[in-house]
């Protein structure tokens, strides 16, 4: 059985996620070696259950507890505390009903395949070992030591006015710590943990931020910077109180790395808009599978100087190889002031690309045979890509044809330069993989 997703484990609390499933994953983890591991949560409610169920299969194993404190932190805090690994109570972006467990090597580098693999055999046998012995849990806030780290890898005037927006996630005290810090004018709303997420649902979308955008354009706030629950994520609300055209705020932000490093390599995946390779002409764009690890494991191979998802997530090598909503708000802001101009006066600057989503049903035993017949279809004069399904770009547009990994179904993603040319390629695709699911039954 498959346990771990594109980002750990993921499901309903009291249905995939239990507690008996939390305390086996535990047992399964000291039986792969590992002795001393740091553990945190976000603030939905089913985690302090989880918690303790998970410091129960963690049998022998000495256990640093550093309660509810971003994902970011966790990954910073075993590093620092050289944990043999490092667990995260969270569901990330998903709704309040929701949790799971996200596993981080002694690196602060989430777990490779293989890595989950080894643990997914152990919960799938059931055969359990005990760990034996006492097991030691110690209370450690790492919140100082990672707002340190920040401070010393960036320098900020304190000029502008920020929000910070939590969620009611776990980012709550570290946030507003951090602006603290650097003496910022800021306004901190849904800084009160509540893992039933009351004010807005945990994912930072538009649809989800109109309340937050309404307020930091009534307090004429310069940037807001908006957390999923365990602030791996970050989206901001620029200057006009508009949640912002994300493609063009990665590449806002890719662009400040270059400069800074000097360092032209940049790692993205699949899914990211081409406008990464349009605007950026001197830039190497490495693409990767869709997920944090496979970011990061090409962030270090390829020595980049940033890696990044087209859903608020960003990779600082050099600061650590996880993915930091906190830190990419500080170097945000980094960036902003060595500009000197507003947010939207430089994304206004960037094109606009038309993007559209679609998807098809289509059965999973045969996806494989489906994906051939697209791949067959796609012009000998295509810029191919097939590490994660198949992404072809053309001379006016980009397509992605992705097999779901979780559902029955094929999902197509289409940008062109022009809502004609979205309309007319988008239907183009459509029909191409209707026609191979038809063919294929």
């Amino acid at each position: 059985m498959r346990y771990f997703g594109s980002s750990g484990i993921r499901g309903i609390y009291g249905e995939k996620i239990t507690q008996e499933l939390a305390f086996n994953l535990g047992r399964a983890i000291c039986m792969t070696g590992k002795k001393d591991i740091a553990v945190a949560r976000d603030t939905r409610i089913s985690g302090e259950l989880l918690e303790q169920s998970l410091f129960s299969g963690l049998s022998g194993c000495s256990i640093s507890s550093f309660g509810i404190i971003p994902t970011p932190a966790l990954c910073f805090g075993t590093r620092l505390l050289k944990k043999d690994a490092g667990v995260m109570i969270t569901a990330s972006h998903n709704p309040s009903e929701y949790n799971g467990f996200k596993l981080w090597n002694n690196e602060g580098r989430a777990y490779s395949r293989k890595q989950e693999e080894e643990v997914e055999g152990i919960l799938s046998s059931k055969k359990f070992i005990s760990g034996g012995g006492n097991k030691s849990i110690e209370e450690h806030d790492v919140s100082r030591e990672y707002l340190d780290a920040i401070e010393s890898f960036v320098s900020l005037s304190g000029k502008m006015k920020v929000m910070i927006d939590s969620g009611n996630g776990a980012a709550f005290r570290i946030s507003p710590l951090l602006l603290k810090r650097y003496n910022y004018d800021f306004l901190s709303i849904n800084d009160t943990p509540d893992g039933r997420f009351p004010k807005r649902n945990p994912e930072p979308t538009a649809s989800n931020l109109m309340q937050t955008s309404a307020l930091s354009r009534q307090n004429n706030c310069d940037i807001c910077f908006c957390h999923d629950g365990d602030a791996d994520r970050v989206i901001p609300i620029d200057d006009k109180g508009n949640t912002v055209n994300f493609d063009k705020f990665m590449v806002f932000v890719i662009r400040g790395m270059m400069e800074e490093t000097g360092i032209k390599r940049v790692v993205t995946t699949v899914d990211a808009s081409s406008l990464v390779d349009d605007y950026l002409e001197d830039a190497k764009v490495f693409r990767t599978k869709v997920g944090d690890v496979f970011v990061a494991n090409k962030c270090e191979e390829a020595n980049s100087c940033i890696g990044a998802e087209p859903a608020g997530v960003f990779i600082f090598p050099k600061f650590g190889l996880w993915p930091d909503g906190i830190f990419a708000s500080a170097k945000t802001l980094n960036f902003l002031e060595e500009e000197k101009r507003k947010l939207s006066e430089i994304l206004a600057e960037m094109p606009d690309y038309f993007f559209e989503r679609n998807k098809l049903f289509c059965p999973e035993d045969k996806k494989d045979i489906i994906m051939e017949e697209i791949e067959s279809a796609v012009p000998e004069d295509a810029e191919l890509l097939t590490i994660d399904g198949l992404r072809a770009r053309l001379n006016e547009h980009t397509v992605l044809i992705r097999p779901s990994g979780t559902e029955p179904i094929i999902r197509i993603n289409v940008e062109a330069k022009s809502k004609m040319i979205l309309d007319e390629k988008m239907k183009h695709w459509y029909d191409i993989v209707k026609k191979a699911i038809g063919e294929a039954k």
